[in-house]
């Protein structure tokens, strides 16, 4: 081999080499450098939490299981027992949790009763989805064909019944008194239900994905997970409205703990009467990664703790 052609391969091999250890060593080195900031705590929920829900004085969070713990705790999750079936969803009520499984089976409890089984809803079409207002209110989305076409149809749970709800925008929804905030498209709308003139809106960039949001009463900002991360965007303290503003999250670490380039999944905002019980919670999918440190959940505790960590 002359020396040209050696030189060629030798720099081949060496960019090769470069690449294969960059890319085996790129959780390592991230790890490394979460670890160096904040000493992580030993995770619970460590799979795709798709749902995150207050009921009554507990929270209730799924991954094909199901999960609970006192609402102003910090973490203290246990396993719970669940209905029948892998879990992917959670709606909750002022007076009832609902469950939906990957067999779209729709499930419900009371905080004092067990899950029983929903099998005669009496709907057209089929199950798209479960989900709350946070606000005392739990709705089912439904798809049916009409004059060929698919039409999206929202009902009201009633208990153990279902009503037809015209007045409800998405399935993408959060309630703050008379303020209601819900996903159009890729913007996030803000209207006061009292004066239908009165809205403010904040548009995403055209390739994010919406998946959840929530209001938080602490910091008067409504906080959006999508599949570049969890944005906060805070809302007027005269009308209660968007400000049309992102701003940072709250968190010492949390340019390290939750990226910009992590699906955000289910988010969750919390506070009793107590102002220091406020918590913020937010479930991470990495892309191509099952490191468990990333897929799960994580929370933040405002007053009591300036760090996210690991649920």
């Amino acid at each position: 081999m002359n020396k040209k052609k050696l030189a060629l391969t030798l720099t081949i091999t060496s960019v090769l080499f470069f690449a294969l250890t960059s890319l085996s060593c790129k959780q390592d080195t991230f790890f490394y450098q979460i670890e160096q900031e904040t000493e992580l705590e030993e995770e619970v929920l460590a799979g795709a939490v798709t749902s995150v829900v207050k009921f009554g004085d507990k929270l209730y969070a799924c991954d094909g299981g199901l999960y609970s713990k006192t609402a102003t705790k910090i973490r203290g999750w246990n396993h719970v027992s669940k209905p029948s079936g892998f879990i992917v969803k959670l709606a909750a009520s002022t007076d009832y949790l609902y469950a939906l499984n990957s067999d779209d089976q729709i499930f419900m409890k009371t905080e004092a009763s067990d899950w029983k089984k929903l099998s005669s809803l009496g709907f057209e079409g089929s199950i798209q989805t479960i989900f709350c207002d946070g606000n005392g209110k739990a709705y089912l989305q439904t798809k049916k064909s009409v004059d060929e076409e698919k039409v999206i149809v929202y009902y009201s749970f009633n208990g153990e019944s279902i009503s037809e709800d015209s007045d409800v925008p998405s399935s993408v929804l959060s309630v703050r008194e008379n303020i209601q905030f819900y996903v159009s498209g890729k913007t996030i709308v803000s209207v006061d239900t009292t004066d239908p003139f009165a809205t403010s809106s904040y548009k995403l960039e055209d390739d994010v994905t919406i998946y959840s949001i929530s209001f938080s009463v602490k910091d008067l900002a409504l906080y959006v997970g999508t599949n570049e991360g969890l944005k906060k965007l805070p809302v007027s303290t005269t009308d209660g409205l968007l400000t049309g503003e992102s701003v940072s999250l709250p968190g010492s670490n949390h340019e390290s703990t939750i990226k910009d380039d992590y699906d955000i999944l289910a988010v969750l905002a919390t506070a009793s009467d107590i102002d220091t019980d406020a918590a913020l919670y937010c479930s991470t999918i990495w892309k191509g990664s099952e490191h468990t440190m990333v897929n799960g959940l994580w929370g933040y505790y405002y007053d009591r703790r300036d760090t996210w960590n690991v649920e």
